[in-house]
């Protein structure tokens, strides 16, 4: 679950699914057509309750790797209006650094770092499922 593993040479991103983590707001709505979530145990994290698909048919997933091209951190609120806009290398590595684990030596600290900052980053703030569908295909049709 949300675990991306980035390659040192080249810097590429891979697929690793773990699992599927699901917030339990929107429990209910997935149930009918994730049935083997019947009955999985809420964990909490950042005082957020979440269920955890592990069942899940991981073949749809390629395990090939991809250049990664930019950083785009997704936000829902109920409260806030769509929008997609750039945000700073620094407001960026707050998001990232405190759910992120890199190996701990110089090389690869030093190798994160340039990589974030070689990379535009955005931040889609979102209420509507559509728009943020939207978002997400411009990206990867390259239209943002």
């Amino acid at each position: 679950d949300d675990f991306v593993p980035i390659g040192k040479e080249p810097k590429k991103v891979y697929s690793f699914p773990g699992a599927l983590s699901i917030k339990n707001t929107i429990y209910n709505k997935l149930l009918a057509l994730f049935p083997q979530l019947t009955g999985s145990l809420s964990s909490f994290v950042n005082n957020t309750g979440v269920k955890y698909l592990y069942n899940f048919d991981w073949s749809t997933f390629s395990s090939v790797n991809k250049e990664c091209k930019a950083l785009v951190f997704i936000k829902y609120s109920s409260f806030s209006k769509n929008k997609i806009s750039k945000i700073s290398k620094i407001k960026a590595l707050e998001y990232l650094i405190p759910d992120t684990w890199i190996y701990p030596n110089k090389e690869h600290v030093s190798v994160f770092l340039d990589w974030v900052c070689e990379k535009p980053i955005y931040i889609i703030h979102y209420t509507d499922n559509q728009y943020l569908k939207m978002c997400i295909d411009e990206f990867f049709n390259n239209e943002v």
